[in-house]
């Protein structure tokens, strides 16, 4: 199964924006295609929590020493 290509999907979103679009919005574009790559990524190599483990987790937040 191939790795999704945060470098590619980049490039394709930085050339469908305007030109008119601000360092900003391209920084913004970047960050969000970095995270949702990332995202679809750990679900292809099997690395996910179901939402009882999350719970699990969140409530022994500062419980824990």
């Amino acid at each position: 199964m191939s790795q999704l290509s945060i470098k590619q999907a980049t490039l394709d979103v930085v050339k469908s924006m305007p030109e008119t679009s601000t360092v900003e919005d391209v920084m913004y574009q970047i960050n969000l295609i970095a995270k949702a790559v990332e995202g679809i990524n750990d679900i292809k190599g099997g690395r996910t929590s179901t939402t009882s483990e999350l719970l699990d987790k969140v409530n022994k937040w500062g419980t824990e020493q």
